[in-house]
Parts: structure tokens; sequence; C-alpha cells
């Protein structure tokens, strides 16, 4: 990852509160929290999110490449989902080959309530457009964490 500085579109941090509060209503199918821990200061941050359940394995995707949660994601290598009030710790692996996130990023976009949200290219695009567009939104497997309680 590149060390640029965050970015979020105009009003998007308004609306993750918003989307925070409809998660914990339960109003949104697919939506979790994520918490994980910031890279320099270990404090807690949670933002919300839509997991993808794609080719038999659940997937975390950034519409907002340089987003803070994706960071420290990246730095930290596992997080804390929460769903439905409950919270599951799990750690993630990034996918760094384009090819691989390609297909994962197509199923986000055409699955997820606002999954084309960040992206240049519109939700029913060819694969060939979403290889292109890979190295800007980064994408992570979950896999279940039993090291921790």
């Amino acid at each position: 990852m590149t060390n640029t500085a965050s970015y979020l579109p105009r009003g998007q941090r308004f609306l993750n509160t918003i989307f925070t509060r409809m998660v914990l209503m339960g109003m949104i199918p697919g939506a979790h929290l994520i918490r994980v821990p910031g890279r320099k200061s270990g404090v807690m941050h949670t933002t919300p999110i839509f997991v993808l359940k794609y080719e038999g394995h659940r997937w975390l995707v950034s519409g907002f490449g340089q987003s803070d949660w994706v960071k420290n994601l990246s730095a930290a290598g596992w997080c804390i989902l929460i769903h439905d009030r409950l919270e599951e710790r799990v750690t993630v692996i990034e996918i760094n080959d384009l090819q691989t996130r390609a297909p994962i990023l197509q199923a986000f976009a055409r699955r997820s309530p606002v999954g084309d949200r960040g992206f240049s290219i519109k939700r029913n695009a060819s694969l060939e457009e979403f290889v292109a567009i890979a190295s800007h939104h980064p994408v992570f497997r979950i896999e279940e964490d039993d090291k921790h309680d």
C-alpha cells in the first residue's frame, strides 16, 4: 500500500454515520460494521462495510482505496466484524493479484447496495474493465481467527 493521504468523497463520513445506525438496526442486508485498530494509535475504529460472499469465501472490498479502514486493516491483518450485534474476530489476507481481484470487484459492484460507489466504472462493466481498475481497490479475504477469544 502507498502512504498517500486518506480520501473520501465529500459527505461520505456523514453517510457512514447514518449507515452505521442502519446496520445496527438490521436494516441493510449483508451490511456489517468493521472494527479495526488504528495503525498508529491502536485505538479501535468502527466503519460500516458490506461483506461480500463469493466463491465460498467472504471478502472485504474497498470502493475508496485509500480509506483509513483499508490502511488500518492492511497494517493489522485482523479486525472484528459486527453483524446483528454479534462480534467475530477474523484475520484477513490482502489479495495483491489484479487478475484475482477483478472478478471479486465485479461481484461486489453488482451485489452491494452501493457497490459501484467509488468505482470509475459502472456495475455492469466487463471483467476487463474491472481488471483495469483493480489496482485502486484493495480486496481482503476473510479467514476465521481461532487463536483469539
